[in-house]
């Protein structure tokens, strides 16, 4: 697996300046890139260099997605959340989704909720391949969005072909943990997340689930309704820059699924 350093005023690599890190290093955060490797020659994305685009590889059995409509061409996707990418929250979302997508997950390296929309603008970052198709980023929210989406989605159409372009390609950020209602959607950057795809001129879905008082979320039931709505507002695009933001119920009888 592959990491790198992006500059946080443009999201893309410090050419020039920094190498990509080899793994042994990536437990140990360096403040500063260029305090370490003064001088390093230029690099290439490490996924331009390791892997062929998705779409014109062929996917393992079960791992690929299909097409909303149930043809055999899977939509492109791109996931992002605010609890950081090895959330259950996340992991939950991705399952589901890759019944119907071919999914890039660029997410927080680590929990990052409440900071609304916030986004980096003074100091690198620090992106990090945790697994085929999953990235964490050591920024906000909204900084996934822009990583994945800036620059004509160049990211995306790298990790996952031609076809992840608007319309077709959306994000989808959550599942959170907690619902986002009313005057949360501002400090949510869950919600921020969706609504930089927004911004940026991409379909967008926020999708949390609301946690009863002294309650554990049964993840197997929120994957029942995320798949549901996301069938149904998969055929209905959100006007142009604004998101859905979908709030999942926490019922006393889980077995019971909302209509």
């Amino acid at each position: 697996m592959g990491a790198l350093w992006l500059d946080a005023q443009g999201y893309r690599p410090l050419s020039r300046k920094k190498k990509c890190f080899p793994d042994a290093s990536l437990a140990f955060p360096i403040e500063n890139p260029l305090d370490r490797q003064p001088g390093c020659s230029g690099w290439a994305f490490p996924w331009q260099a390791k892997h062929a685009p998705r779409a014109e590889q062929q996917p393992a059995p079960g791992e690929s997605g299909r097409a909303a409509d149930g043809g055999s061409n899977p939509v492109p996707l791109i996931l992002s959340n605010d609890d950081g990418v090895h959330a259950e929250g996340l992991a939950t979302l991705h399952s589901v989704l890759l019944e119907f997508a071919d999914c890039l997950v660029v997410a927080p390296n680590g929990p990052r909720s409440g900071v609304g929309h916030a986004v980096t603008t003074e100091v690198p970052m620090h992106l990090e391949e945790v697994g085929p198709g999953r990235y964490g980023l050591s920024g906000t929210p909204a900084d996934c969005a822009r990583v994945a989406l800036a620059r004509q989605a160049a990211f995306a159409r790298e990790e996952l072909g031609a076809a992840a372009r608007a319309p077709e390609l959306w994000l989808v950020s959550g599942i959170n943990h907690g619902a986002n209602l009313g005057v949360d959607t501002y400090i949510s950057g869950t919600a921020a997340s969706a609504r930089e795809a927004a911004i940026l001129g991409y379909s967008a879905i926020a999708m949390s689930q609301y946690v009863g008082r002294h309650r554990q979320i049964d993840w197997s039931a929120t994957a029942r309704r995320a798949r549901r709505v996301f069938e149904h507002l998969r055929k209905r695009p959100p006007r142009p820059g604004m998101f859905w933001n979908v709030n999942f119920p926490h019922p006393a009888d889980e077995s019971w699924d909302q209509e």
